[in-house]
C-alpha cells in the first residue's frame, strides 16, 4: 500500500470514528463505553499513526518544493498547527483531550 493510500485510509477511520453518527451508534449498542470511547479513539490514532509511520515505505519523492522565502510561511503555518494541538489540549485540560479524565469519572459513577 503506498502512504498516501495509508493515510487517506488513515484520516477516513479517523474522521469516522469522530463523528456523532458512528459515536452515537457505538453509545447506544455499548452505553457504558460512553466514557472508555475518547481514550479509544486516541489510543486508535496513535497506533494508526505509528503503522503508517513505521509500516508504510516512504519512496525517496518530493511531493512539493517550496523556494524561499516562501518555505517560511509553509513552515509558520505548521509550526501553527502545532500550537493549535496544545493550545487545545491546554484548555480543555490533558485529562479531557486524552481521554483519562472521562474513563476516569466513569469508573467514579460505577
Amino acid at each position: 500500500m503506498s502512504f498516501v493510500a495509508a493515510f487517506l485510509l488513515y484520516a477516513l477511520v479517523h474522521s469516522l470514528l469522530a463523528s456523532h453518527r458512528v459515536k452515537n451508534a457505538v453509545f447506544r449498542k455499548l452505553p457504558g463505553f460512553r466514557y472508555h470511547y475518547r481514550l479509544f479513539y486516541n489510543i486508535i490514532a496513535l497506533l494508526g499513526f505509528a503503522a503508517i509511520w513505521f509500516f508504510v515505505p516512504v519512496r525517496d519523492i518530493t511531493f512539493y518544493s517550496i523556494p524561499s522565502p516562501w518555505n517560511f510561511l509553509f513552515h509558520a503555518v505548521q509550526l501553527a498547527a502545532v500550537a493549535g494541538v496544545l493550545i487545545t489540549a491546554l484548555r480543555f485540560g490533558g485529562g479531557t483531550f486524552s481521554g483519562l479524565s472521562q474513563l476516569w469519572h466513569g469508573l467514579r459513577q460505577d
